[in-house]
């Protein structure tokens, strides 16, 4: 006969250990879905950035700015060079950090192609910002300007492509580490 405090006894444990595993489960998971937003949202932050930046270069080259800073910018020299021109070229310069930070944070930042298409972003809004001032009656479109944006544009993809080449390398050395992890612990077993 089967003793029947002895099989409540081991009923009440079991469901105690169940329960007790269940909240645990439930904890990590909830844990992890944090940490999965968290992330998710700084993907989000970065992306925002980078559309915040180029909008922000957009409107900075298109409203006036003043004659007193024209003639600061256009005045001003950095090694021989017109701080006008520097400014131009740093300006498309901070899209190689925001790549980077992006990288750093693991965005996606499109589906295929990502580099060229970052790029591509980078080098149309090189030129388009400062061909459309053209249009703009109170701003002058000035060539040396647009060379200034493409330095900084081209020195920015050059960037992007030498660290998406080290980025690549980085993962592929993970998931190899990763395979050999999975085939040392294969062959312990063994």
């Amino acid at each position: 006969m089967v003793d029947l405090n002895k099989a409540t006894e081991s009923t009440e444990y079991t469901e105690k250990n169940l329960t007790t595993e269940g909240t645990e489960d439930t904890e990590s998971t909830e844990k992890i879905n944090r940490i999965m937003l968290q992330e998710k949202r700084m993907a989000d932050g970065v992306r925002w950035l980078l559309w915040g930046w180029l909008i922000l270069v957009l409107v900075l080259n298109v409203v006036p700015l003043g004659n007193e800073t024209n003639r600061g910018l256009s005045g001003n020299k950095i090694f021989q060079f017109r701080l006008d021109y520097v400014v131009h070229s740093l300006t498309f310069l901070v899209f190689a950090w925001i790549w980077v930070l992006g990288k750093i944070k693991d965005v996606c930042w499109f589906e295929s192609y990502e580099v060229l298409k970052f790029g591509g972003i980078i080098f149309v809004s090189a030129m388009g910002i400062e061909l459309l001032q053209i249009f703009v009656p109170y701003r002058t479109f000035n060539p040396m300007d647009m060379m200034a944006n493409l330095l900084g544009a081209i020195l920015t993809m050059l960037f992007i492509f030498i660290s998406h080449r080290e980025y690549r390398k980085h993962r592929k050395m993970i998931n190899n580490t990763k395979i050999q992890a999975t085939e040392c612990t294969e062959n312990t077993e063994k």
